[in-house]
Parts: structure tokens; C-alpha cells; sequence
């Protein structure tokens, strides 16, 4: 798993099939149809003010990450599965909608299966970085053992992600949580 190969990879793809950008397909296709009000891919300048800047800290892999990601050239870009600029109450409203089994109010956003297949392990294996047990649906992380970032022992259902070990955020199916 490479983030950044993986959303290149995954974006072009998005594009050639819809014959859009990846900002329009993205806000068509996720955005919209979930009310997402405050998530950027290309954030617009109008909104600059309101990202917070961030520091980098003891134990992050590429401490030059934090510097790049406070430019704006950083935050205009449409980096797909590597610069998405949201906030909380909009992630949680993304994670709601997979906890719901792809349901948003009374919308079908995406089948169960959908839902299903996504936040179920894909792959899994020793993460040669830290040697850490890892385990991936399509785009989500899934709970790998007592050390996780999603906190003390889960339910290993449990899916989210740790956005450039900046923030991370989770769905807990069985508790029916999103943070």
C-alpha cells in the first residue's frame, strides 16, 4: 500500500470512466450526494484562512511532510488519496454513511455489498516500516491488533485512517461510532 500511487492509480481511473477531473468526479459522486460542505480536493483560495497549519512532531517518518503541507500550492493541488483538506463534522458524516451500509438519510449512496467489500481486509501483512501487522479494505484501514490507531482493543471491523499520521479518524460498526 502507497498512498500516493494508490490515489494516482485509483484517480485515473475515476477520470477516464467518468470523462471528468477527479474534483468533479469526486464532488459528484461523494461530495454532493453526501452533503459534504467543507472537504477539498483543490481547496479554493477563499477558503485558506480556515486550514489549520500543521507542526511537525517527534515519530512522524518525513517531518518535511507537515512544512510542504502548509502551502498553498499543497492545498490547490488534486493529489487523489493524498491532499484532501475536510473537517471532523464532514469525515464523521462519511464515516456515518459506510457505518449506515451506504445509507445517507433515506438515499441509497452506495449498496451494502459496496459497503461491505470496502470495509473488509483486502490485504494484510507485516508493514515492512515499523513491522507492525497492517490489514486494508479499498481505501480504509482496517483495527490490526492491541497497538492500533484506532485506539485500545477494537472490533476487528473496525475501519478509517490515519491521513499522513496527521489526524486519524474511524468507524466502529459495533458501537455504530464514527470519530
Amino acid at each position: 500500500y502507497h498512498e500516493m500511487t494508490f490515489g494516482w492509480l485509483a484517480g485515473e481511473l475515476a477520470c477516464r470512466i467518468s470523462g471528468q477531473t477527479f474534483a468533479r468526479f469526486f464532488g459528484e459522486a461523494v461530495k454532493a450526494p453526501l452533503g459534504l460542505k467543507d472537504t477539498f480536493f483543490g481547496l479554493p483560495s477563499s477558503e485558506e484562512q480556515r486550514v489549520a497549519q500543521l507542526a511537525a512532531f517527534s515519530g512522524v517518518a518525513q517531518p518535511k511532510s507537515a512544512q510542504w503541507m502548509n502551502l498553498r500550492e499543497a492545498h490547490a493541488a488534486v493529489m487523489p488519496a493524498f491532499n484532501i483538506i475536510t473537517t471532523a463534522p464532514d469525515l464523521t458524516r462519511f464515516y456515518d454513511a459506510l457505518l449506515s451500509g451506504g445509507h445517507v438519510g433515506d438515499r441509497q449512496w452506495l449498496s451494502e455489498s459496496t459497503v461491505k467489500e470496502a470495509t473488509s481486509a483486502q490485504a494484510e501483512g507485516i508493514d515492512l516500516n515499523d513491522q507492525a501487522r497492517v490489514r486494508y479494505g479499498l481505501g480504509v484501514a482496517l483495527y490490526s491488533g492491541i497497538e492500533s490507531k484506532f485506539g485500545p482493543r477494537r472490533d476487528d471491523a473496525v475501519f478509517g485512517h490515519n491521513g499522513l499520521d496527521i489526524g486519524t479518524s474511524w468507524g466502529d460498526p459495533r458501537l455504530g461510532l464514527s470519530l
